[in-house]
């Protein structure tokens, strides 16, 4: 799906290639931050129901814990981290107009994202409170 490209470069223009370049490592292009830029300019109504930015292995996470988490490499895939000051990359939020809110509670990309829940661990035959 490429609608959201002129919404990536509309975002490179407004940012700047060097802060991009620097901060996030890449231009805006197609990622998910240009892709959620262009739901939000197109699909107001769509965009109003967003709670928390996931990818699909953030949501399959959710969905077995219960708990909304990312991690840097998630978030940076979506171009939303910052790698020169370690953070969230606020200033493409700001720029986007997107509440910080809608990022997850960050976890290690390798480490504990949470437990199985009870209705999780019913549905897939699994112990609860195994460690995603």
């Amino acid at each position: 799906d490429s609608r959201a490209i002129e919404s990536g470069n509309q975002m490179l223009a407004t940012m700047g290639s060097d802060k991009c370049y620097k901060h996030l490592l890449n231009a805006p292009g197609n990622f998910t931050a240009a892709k959620l830029k262009w739901v939000k300019d197109n699909e107001p109504e769509v965009f109003e129901r967003v709670h928390k930015i996931m990818l699909p292995g953030d949501y399959i996470a959710l969905k077995l814990t219960g708990r909304a988490t990312t991690t840097v490499s998630g978030l940076s895939e979506g171009m939303f981290w910052d790698f020169a000051n370690h953070s969230v990359a606020n200033f493409l939020l700001e720029t986007c107009g997107f509440d910080p809110e809608v990022i997850p509670e960050i976890v290690p990309t390798f480490g504990d994202q949470g437990g199985v829940t009870e209705e999780a661990a019913g549905i897939l035959g699994l112990r609860a409170g195994i460690k995603v």
